[in-house]
């Protein structure tokens, strides 16, 4: 009898040593699992709305969830037409708060307005005068246009670009040391690639200040290269002076710049 009740006891403590055993390597599992999540992958509802805002904004990095900051994305509106109006919301000092109008999107691409499909702000206090002046430039409760939109491929996570740092870091001292008062530019600026266009001249923009998220500090400086790495010195840039109504001198800047056209 004493025979019996051991094995039963060993038994069950090798049972209850499995189930231990079991429990740690499934919370082990879900630890690793967390923390190795990439953070710059999108994994929320929106990756449609979420393309359109890393499309737009200078400067956003399309980070999910680091640190204090965690992306917001909130739909605000839907007008007859299945446009949509959201609020973006990622912490950086340019574009802070953004809300943006997409017009349509399908199973692979994204159909937004250039340039004036959003307004940003310091704060997520936009006033009812500059929400109504958003929606007429993108044509709020009017039938569909999509000759008027530009199109990119739905995504879940930001593009690091075509170009390394060290291409651009030359390039951007050169400029900097040459426009800045021959100051010293900063040993290691944050660099935030943009877009890339058709024929594959991209944009970054280089922030050379020390408070990057919601400092004043430093210049922000857009520049844009050309598809072999080569860059303008004379045109090729322009310093950031208003962090938050860009739009007209993002637009002015790409377009004398040959933007999406044939690369010669």
């Amino acid at each position: 009898m004493l025979k019996k009740h051991s094995e039963a006891y060993l038994s069950n403590i090798t049972s209850f040593k499995r189930a231990s055993l079991c429990s740690v390597l499934l919370v082990c599992l879900f630890i690793t699992s967390s923390c190795f999540k990439d953070p710059r992958e999108y994994r929320g509802d929106y990756p449609e709305l979420y393309s359109v805002a890393i499309n737009t904004l200078l400067g956003v990095k399309g980070i999910y969830g680091y640190g204090p900051v965690t992306m917001r994305i909130e739909i605000i509106e839907e007008d007859a037409f299945g446009r949509k109006m959201f609020l973006y919301y990622e912490g950086h000092r340019v574009s802070r708060y953004s809300l943006h109008i997409i017009q349509a999107y399908d199973e692979e691409y994204v159909y937004f307005y250039p340039y004036f499909n959003f307004i940003s702000a310091p704060t997520n206090d936009f006033t009812n005068k500059e929400i109504e002046e958003l929606k007429r430039k993108n044509d709020w409760n009017r039938k569909l246009n999509y000759s008027n939109t530009i199109r990119t491929n739905i995504v879940t996570r930001k593009s690091d670009g075509p170009l390394n740092h060290s291409q651009i870091l030359l390039l951007y001292n050169r400029v900097y040391c040459r426009n800045m008062n021959n100051e010293s530019p900063s040993d290691n600026p944050y660099i935030f690639y943009f877009v890339t266009d058709s024929y594959g001249r991209s944009v970054y923009r280089i922030y050379s200040g020390y408070k990057l998220m919601i400092g004043d500090d430093g210049e922000d400086l857009i520049m844009i290269f050309n598809p072999d790495g080569s860059f303008d010195e004379d045109k090729g840039w322009f310093i950031l002076n208003d962090l938050y109504n860009y739009q007209e001198d993002l637009k002015q800047f790409m377009e004398s710049n040959n933007w999406n056209q044939p690369y010669e």
